[in-house]
């Protein structure tokens, strides 16, 4: 799918056009850019750069850029595509009711971009499994920023996009592997209360009010609404879903009424478990996520992949800080040799691997191996 990437920290519009002359080549199909938050970026600028192209041109602004071993939150991971594209760009999420039967009677891949912000994420990822089904290796990430509220956070060569979504369609394959390795503390509880991505009560008591008295049975540490986001980051909550499966949704903030504002949403009577985290563990699952994205990709093709993209949580970077770097490199050293990795720090993680169901993840490390 990927013919070339490649990381710049541009400066002024010729150092972007100078890059866009490098990406692109004979055979190029379409440009994939990734672009950390701090990057200079204007979009009325550089349209017209894009126009030029005569290839679809999309992406996002992240948290942070990953490239090999490293991450960044100033620069662009360019990505020239080698394989014919097909772009359905959805204004707001709501809009979106699923493929028409055409496109859903194909098989290939699926990279979703959306705006991590945006309400209505669970019934638009509903209607792309619905009408996708398990047919596609699906993967994506949301895409924002935590320094500075971008407007527009998506953008094609047409519009520069808020609340929306790009899906990119290719019929080539994509091996995906999800994981997160926090671990229940505390629980079960019930969300009894919820609306959207708000959790307005726990265990029939004040959202937050339960969460503070939780945290402090479990471990003994004090939150409050100073420091709530240094001490949140430690202990998110995790859904339990029918089949066992844990989705982690991180809590951000606090509204007037005490209700915990989370990434994603969590569905009304949800059973939820209070999470941790220790760094090893965390490591060792994004390992893991890496191991079952290569075993899905050789399920599905007789070689081991051309190139890797990583969606890996900005919470999970802040979370364990200097570690970060440890689990980037673990990714690496299990998958083959030589295999380039890139890819973004992002507001909310999306995964299917073609056999599990497709869902909108926090504080997760999803990978895809490319063919």
């Amino acid at each position: 799918m990927l013919a070339k990437a490649v990381y710049f920290k541009p400066t002024d519009f010729y150092d972007w056009f100078a890059f866009f002359n490098n990406l692109q080549g004979e055979g190029t199909c379409g440009i994939f850019l990734m672009v950390a938050e701090h990057t200079p970026f204007d979009y009325e600028m550089l349209r017209p750069l894009f126009n030029e192209a005569g290839v679809p041109v999309f992406g996002g602004i992240f948290p942070g850029v990953i490239y090999e071993d490293n991450w960044y939150t100033e620069g662009v991971v360019g990505c020239s595509i080698e394989q014919p594209i097909f772009l359905d760009v959805v204004s707001a999420l709501p809009d979106f009711k699923g493929f028409a039967c055409q496109a859903a009677a194909a098989a290939g891949s699926l990279l979703v971009l959306l705006d991590g912000r945006a309400d209505g994420i669970t019934d638009f990822l509903d209607h792309i499994f619905e009408t996708a089904g398990s047919r596609w290796g699906i993967m994506g990430g949301g895409a924002g920023s935590l320094a500075k509220r971008h407007r527009h956070v998506l953008f094609t060569q047409e519009a520069n996009i808020s609340g929306g979504a790009i899906m990119v369609r290719t019929n080539s394959l994509m091996g995906v592997g999800v994981a997160h390795g926090w671990q229940p503390m505390f629980g079960p509880l019930v969300a009894n209360c919820a609306i959207g991505k708000e959790v307005k009560e726990l265990n029939w008591q004040k959202a937050f009010s339960g969460y503070r008295q939780f945290i402090w049975e479990a471990a003994g540490v004090h939150i409050d609404k100073e420091n709530f986001f240094q001490v949140a980051k430690n202990y998110p909550l995790g859904m339990v879903k029918l089949d066992g499966r844990v989705i982690v949704r991180d809590a951000i903030g606090v509204t007037e009424d005490d209700a915990l504002v989370m990434v994603g949403e969590i569905p009304a009577n949800s059973i939820v478990v209070l999470l941790h985290g220790e760094p090893g563990r965390l490591i060792e699952a994004a390992a893991e996520a890496a191991q079952l994205a290569c075993t899905r990709y050789q399920q599905l093709a007789p070689n081991n992949g051309r190139h890797v993209l990583l969606m890996d949580c900005i919470s999970r970077a802040l979370f364990l800080g200097d570690d970060f770097k440890r689990e980037i490199v673990s990714i690496k050293q299990n998958l083959p040799s030589g295999m380039p990795l890139i890819g973004v720090l992002s507001l909310g993680e999306i995964a299917s691997n073609g056999v599990s169901y497709l869902d909108f993840y926090n504080k997760s490390t999803v990978v895809g191996v490319l063919s």
